[in-house]
């Protein structure tokens, strides 16, 4: 079998799964890049240390970097989706922020098997302003 080779060099890909609090039960996790079953698992012990002392937690998922998502990965979502249900006395509500089809129908999907509700949008400041915060720029370009 003949192996086809091109001549343009692949781009290196970086991926990260980053989780920050922002404010007081304000978290914004950011997924760069291909996201894989093991960063997925990886990244869950920070998220968890972020939410471990907050009730009724925001969780804001901001996908706009990220190019695709291993299928594997979205079972081990569904334990991050389980921990910040966990952290609610009612339902609580998820954030997405993506215009990809793809994620927002695994987002659809754990919405419905974990019990949380699911808002989407197409920008971070969108969301923001949806939820009424405001943020110093210099906050709002960490991401």
């Amino acid at each position: 079998m003949r192996v086809m080779r091109s001549s343009v060099p692949a781009a290196p890909v970086s991926s990260e799964i980053r989780s920050d609090m922002l404010a007081p039960n304000l978290v914004v996790t950011w997924f760069t890049g291909y996201i894989t079953e093991a960063l997925a698992e990886h990244q869950l012990l920070r998220f968890r240390g972020l939410l471990s002392e907050t009730v009724n937690p925001i969780w804001i998922m901001e996908l706009t970097q990220m190019t695709g998502f291993d299928p594997l990965a979205i079972s081990v979502g569904g334990e991050w989706w389980k921990y910040f249900r966990s952290k609610h006395a009612t339902r609580g509500e998820i954030l997405l922020i993506s215009s990809s089809q793809a994620a927002r129908m695994a987002g659809a999907s754990l919405s419905f098997s974990v019990g949380v509700g699911l808002r989407s949008f197409s920008t971070l400041a969108e969301c923001f302003e949806a939820l009424g915060v405001v943020l110093p720029m210099a906050r709002l370009n960490v991401g």
